[in-house]
């Protein structure tokens, strides 16, 4: 029991959720690891590349977007609220009621309508985003099922993911990415 009370220190010390520890003594038997890609294989640190609208720009929207993200703990929510308060957009006081849809976004409820933040599997009318990047992680964002807006984000690998992936891999290791970004963007991170 001390041996696994250590292993379970260890592991929170750095970072690790440790549910059951009994089961730790099954992980040398292990054939296959699991990670979230954002803030374990990258950084985290969303930086946004681009906003573009479906014609033209409903600026108008923007404190929707900030409503809907206002509290999400989320690295995504979090570049959102950052590049919105920076230019100085204040939230819509809508009286909504926030949904939360996890892997792929939150939406504003209010009587017969709803406003999506999220991913494109939200909508089902999306338009081509221009300049896109296989490197671009897409965040729709419009009222009902019409994506009016596209907000285009980066993400940088963490320092030593790819090695940590490597290494596992000679181990014998198989190694799967859990996302909900886009498979572009995943296929990229892999090849790194």
């Amino acid at each position: 029991a001390t041996a696994g009370m250590g292993a379970t220190l260890a592991l929170l010390s750095r970072g690790f959720l440790v549910r059951d520890p009994g089961q730790l003594q099954s992980l040398p038997s292990a054939t296959t690891v699991f990670f979230d890609k954002t803030r374990t294989l990258t950084e985290g640190e969303l930086g946004l590349a681009g906003l573009c609208w479906r014609y033209s720009s409903r600026d108008e929207l923007l404190p929707l977007v900030l409503a809907a993200e206002e509290h999400s703990p989320h690295p995504v929510a979090q570049a959102l609220r950052g590049w919105l308060l920076a230019r100085v957009v204040r939230p819509a006081q809508t009286g909504a009621t926030i949904e939360d849809l996890p892997g792929q976004g939150r939406r504003l409820l209010a009587d017969d309508s709803h406003f999506a933040v999220g991913a494109g599997s939200l909508f089902d009318d999306r338009f081509a985003v221009p300049n896109l990047a296989s490197s671009h992680t897409l965040v729709w964002f419009g009222h009902g099922t019409r994506a009016e807006g596209c907000f285009q984000l980066t993400d940088r690998l963490r320092p030593g993911a790819a090695e940590v992936v490597r290494d596992l891999h000679r181990r014998g290791l198989r190694v799967e990415l859990l996302s909900g970004d886009r498979q572009e963007v995943c296929d990229r991170l892999a090849t790194r």
